[in-house]
């Protein structure tokens, strides 16, 4: 079984990339050749790293069972996924919060106030 610090890292890396792509507007041929990366890989991670959860038949909520030893808190949520992220926010440690349209700020301020007191 691999190292669960050494896979941390590694989808950390790729979700910092992702996100580094995004805001790049550049294409992912061009993004790739820039850093250096092997672009089937780089489609790998986009695959698995925003691969969307499966729904509980009957239920519309999504949750994630989580190892242990992750630093991150298990969260659960309910309701139809947002459509469309309107804000994206890479905080220390390279987590992505992407945040919809109508977001509530106060929410918003204390999810991210949790997140960044997490061990990264």
């Amino acid at each position: 079984m691999a190292n669960p610090h050494r896979r941390a890292a590694k989808h950390r890396q790729w979700r910092e990339h992702l996100a580094a792509w995004r805001r790049s507007g550049q294409s992912v041929r061009d993004y790739c050749r820039r850093h250096a990366l092997c672009e089937s890989l780089f489609y790998y991670w986009r695959r698995t790293l925003e691969k969307p959860q499966a729904s509980t038949p009957g239920n519309s909520a999504t949750s994630a069972t989580l190892p242990s030893n992750t630093p991150f808190v298990p969260l659960r949520l309910i309701g139809p996924p947002p459509t469309q992220a309107v804000l994206e926010l890479v905080l220390r440690g390279g987590r992505i919060v992407r945040v919809p349209n109508g977001f509530a700020p106060d929410a918003l301020r204390q999810l991210i106030t949790l997140a960044e007191q997490l061990p990264s």
